[in-house]
């Protein structure tokens, strides 16, 4: 089933088509893409990360934890 799903995820990728000389298009810097950015403290310090991608009114998404380092937490299932 997994095949199928990622076969269909790559006809949809195709369906959007190519850009022209893609290869020699830009990077995008910081400033194309601020407004999808936050900023939030960590035991690393200040990280500015990417916002949740979805958008939904009543539920605003939102990162609810940190990244912290490898053991801060007890390995066990939710």
């Amino acid at each position: 089933m997994c095949g199928w799903r990622l076969a269909r995820t790559g006809r949809w990728l195709q369906s959007m088509g190519l850009v022209e000389d893609g290869q020699n298009v830009p990077d995008p810097q910081v400033d194309d893409v601020r407004d999808m950015l936050q900023t939030m403290e960590s035991p690393f310090g200040s990280l500015t990360c990417t916002q949740p991608p979805e958008r939904m009114s009543l539920t605003p998404p939102y990162w609810g934890l940190p990244p912290v380092p490898i053991g801060t937490d007890q390995p066990r299932w939710w």
